[in-house]
């Protein structure tokens, strides 16, 4: 007779945690009509690196104006899923989605360009008139090391985000734009490679599996240096 494993409602909870959580936003639909999320796995892994990133980074970097603050997802992958997650979950911040195989017809994937933070505040992050473009997202095909952008502030607080990305965390914190900061948070998911090394451990403030993550692959990292 076969076995089966009789799963308890606590346990379905656990399991169902990320994709129940994003489906109740308000803007699942939009999320949705993006089409960057190819299936319901994507859907669960950005949203528990967001999850991440409000449990352990949002509270303590409040500090910092949102001019002085930036997210930039490393190896985000063909498309940017975490990018696009971040944009829709955060009301003004900029985030930068980075991957040398991002599809071209993300690129310059932005309504906001020149536009001041004040006149973000209180606007759909989602645009239907423009192409489905994603506001404070800009998406490049860079590697990490090679990555810049423009700033008219000097970013105080970088936040990194790697999920399943293929690139160590010492290629990541070499990047030019991480010269000169006050405070660095790196939120990471290794796979198939070890992205932090011994001497970077002593820099994690949390780290835990995360159930609603349906993959081998779902211990969470959270780092900070300042």
């Amino acid at each position: 007779m076969a076995h089966t494993t009789q799963l308890s409602t606590q346990d379905l909870s656990k399991y169902f945690s990320n994709i129940n959580e994003v489906s109740r936003l308000d803007t699942f639909a939009d999320l949705v009509v993006t089409g960057v999320f190819p299936n319901i796995k994507e859907f669960c892994e950005a949203s528990g690196m967001f999850k991440a990133y409000h449990n352990y980074v949002h509270r303590p970097t409040q500090k910092y104006p949102p001019y002085a603050k930036s997210i930039y997802v490393v190896g985000d992958g063909q498309s940017p899923r975490c990018g696009v997650m971040f944009a829709f979950r955060t009301k003004d911040i900029n985030i930068y989605s980075i991957d040398p195989e991002m599809k071209d017809k993300y690129l310059n994937w932005t309504t906001d360009d020149g536009v001041p933070v004040s006149e973000w505040l209180g606007t759909p992050v989602f645009d239907y008139e423009i192409k489905c473009r994603v506001r404070r997202l800009r998406c490049y095909k860079q590697k990490i090391e090679d990555f810049g952008a423009e700033f008219g502030t000097q970013v105080l607080c970088p936040i990194i985000v790697g999920c399943h990305c293929h690139v160590n965390l010492e290629k990541m914190l070499k990047c030019h734009l991480l010269n000169g900061v006050a405070e660095t948070y790196a939120i990471l998911m290794p796979c198939c490679i070890s992205l932090i090394n011994n001497d970077q451990k002593k820099h994690i403030i949390a780290e835990y599996h995360d159930q609603g993550i349906p993959s081998a692959h779902n211990k969470v990292y959270i780092l900070r240096w300042e």
